[in-house]
């Protein structure tokens, strides 16, 4: 009998749950609640907080593990390695991986690297934004250091300065390690950048151009990306290959963000973690548009194994994550779901509330109102069938 240990049983972890499975093993999922995704697929659910490293020891005491792994999850990350080593299975120094879920040990070591990061400085307290403010003027980004889904995460400028001690409280707040980080504010084009590492290597695999609802909410993802030369995307494969191949990650899929302005060619990065981009992009989006199955590599190197990544052929396949804001108020009916499960090319489509709620727009990557994957053969097909998609499902509010 082949176990593994899945920390994380939230939404995006059900692919990775199901991969395991398929290989016949049988699934403990760790997470708090009884009613998650992953842990309703659970053949063992270890009911725990993921942050609770010693916790979940001592919940699995006495238990043999194959593997340890988890995917789509920031805060699961270092607990993951920490697992693995004290289970002595394969995995990554709990070290390498602060490197990716620690924001400013992340830019840390990019600027020793010189690789091109906004300026930036660790935030313990609402005086240490003004000090940066002073020095560096607006508008500035604030964030925690160590969350996700894009939480706590606040543009300061000159039309929100006044409430700057309640919103660095918030982005304080959602904060694991105590500390935030400001940075200088970068304009732009935001890029997603997928890859993966093994044997000390680090390839890039899929990138894509987003757009935003509001600062640092995603509203679409598209690859390849619109309008950018292939100087600058060179230029954002070189800097991520460097970074992560710097970091002492022995293996893993990776997701990274940039910011790029193609008419300067000025390419700034904004954060990486050595986990697979959520929503679907490191489970479904980047084995189709590179054409590599992220998580065969990554069984891989977790049973052992080494993947050469610098041979791998990779293609550069149409695809979008595109995210639904249809309004605010109570949803009386939704209607054109089916009909959009049946057109070619559409690989998933969710939404995040029923009827008789009550929306509201996002305020974080957690509280988008729904989504669609569709993978194409060329971006006219990609964009017509986006705007089929979108013309058929209708959100009545009451």
């Amino acid at each position: 009998m082949k176990n593994a240990l899945i920390v994380a049983g939230g939404t995006w972890q059900v692919p990775i749950i199901t991969f395991f499975r398929n290989k016949g093993y049988t699934i403990y999922v760790v997470d708090p609640y009884v009613f998650s995704d992953g842990s309703k697929l659970a053949d063992v659910h270890v009911q725990c907080d993921v942050r609770a490293v010693y916790d979940i020891l001592q919940k699995v005491k006495g238990i043999k593990f194959d593997i340890v792994a988890s995917d789509q999850s920031d805060i699961s990350v270092t607990n993951v390695a920490i697992i693995a080593e004290q289970l002595r299975l394969k995995g990554n120094s709990p070290e390498s991986t602060q490197n990716f879920v620690n924001k400013f040990l992340m830019r840390t070591l990019a600027q020793r690297l010189k690789l091109p990061i906004p300026a930036f400085a660790k935030a313990s307290k609402y005086e240490d934004v003004t000090e940066f403010i002073k020095t560096h003027s607006l508008p500035v980004i604030i964030k925690p250091a160590d969350s996700q889904s894009s939480r706590g995460v606040f543009k300061i400028d000159d039309k929100n300065i006044g409430d700057m001690p309640k919103l660095f409280a918030e982005c304080l707040s959602f904060s694991n390690c105590g500390y935030s980080v400001v940075e200088g504010f970068v304009p732009g084009i935001e890029l997603t950048v997928e890859g993966f590492a093994s044997g000390g290597k680090h390839r890039t695999l899929a990138i894509s151009s987003k757009k935003h609802f509001r600062t640092a909410i995603a509203s679409s993802l598209e690859y390849p990306p619109v309008n950018i030369p292939d100087s600058i995307l060179a230029k954002v494969e070189q800097a991520n290959d460097t970074f992560v191949e710097n970091t002492g990650l022995n293996f893993g899929i990776t997701h990274a963000e940039y910011m790029v302005v193609p008419e300067t060619g000025e390419v700034n990065l904004i954060e990486i973690a050595c986990r697979g981009g959520g929503s679907l992009i490191s489970s479904n989006i980047t084995n189709w548009v590179a054409g590599v199955n992220n998580y065969e590599m990554y069984y891989t190197c977790l049973t052992g194994g080494t993947v050469d990544v610098k041979s791998l052929p990779v293609r550069k396949r149409n695809a979008i994550l595109h995210f639904f804001e249809f309004g605010e108020g109570k949803v009386q009916s939704i209607t054109g779901i089916d009909e959009v499960k049946a057109i070619k090319g559409v690989d998933f489509i969710k939404m995040f509330f029923k009827e008789g709620d009550t929306l509201s727009n996002a305020s974080d990557d957690r509280s988008r109102q729904g989504m669609v994957i569709i993978f194409a053969d060329s971006k006219t097909e990609l964009d017509n069938t986006l705007q089929q998609v979108c013309n058929t499902i209708k959100v009545k509010f009451a």
